[in-house]
């Protein structure tokens, strides 16, 4: 019969090599196939209309954008700084006479 620490010990050493081996591979292809199609499926309902409106009109201010869009203000500014950092939104110029660029 074997003890409950040799038992112990040799599990570990066997999870140890296996999570090494398994280690070694992950994250080596992330991101390979990943289409523009995939990317846009990842956004949320109101970030595919808040790029949709600003396609039509690229200098629509976060309220104007609230009131098309039915959320708030402070949502769609959330969604515009989640947008930019997912590299769709991009602002051209100032705050007061710029736009917002899409990046496709």
């Amino acid at each position: 019969m074997v003890s409950n620490q040799n038992f112990y010990t040799d599990t570990k050493k066997v999870m140890d090599s296996v999570g090494e081996s398994i280690g070694d591979s992950v994250g080596e292809n992330v991101g390979d196939n990943v289409t523009n199609e995939d990317r846009i499926e990842t956004l949320t309902l109101f970030q595919k209309r808040v790029l949709i409106e600003l396609e039509k009109n690229p200098k629509l201010s976060a309220k104007e954008l609230a009131e098309i869009v039915g959320i708030s203000a402070r949502r769609v500014e959330s969604n515009i700084k989640t947008l930019k950092e997912m590299q769709y939104l991009v602002r051209v110029g100032s705050p007061k006479k710029g736009y917002w660029e899409i990046r496709k």
